[in-house]
């Protein structure tokens, strides 16, 4: 039987509270930049008009029998 490749993608929905966008920011630049060490990627970083939110897309690959369910 062939394996199947297994894929978890998190959505996550980062508001900044007012006044604190920039360090909100710098925040998450330093966060995200540690999903490679959890197997993890950053498929898409968006952010509001006003640049008080950010929604990122993070994946996570898994190959068969390498990680737990």
């Amino acid at each position: 039987m062939g394996s199947v490749a297994k894929v978890l993608h998190l959505v996550a929905v980062v508001e900044f509270a007012a006044g604190a966008e920039e360090a909100g920011r710098r925040y998450e630049d330093a966060v995200l930049a540690l999903l490679g060490r959890h197997g993890g990627r950053l498929d898409r970083r968006l952010r509001s008009t006003d640049g008080q939110a950010e929604v990122h897309v993070i994946r996570f690959d898994a190959a068969p029998d390498t990680r737990h369910s």
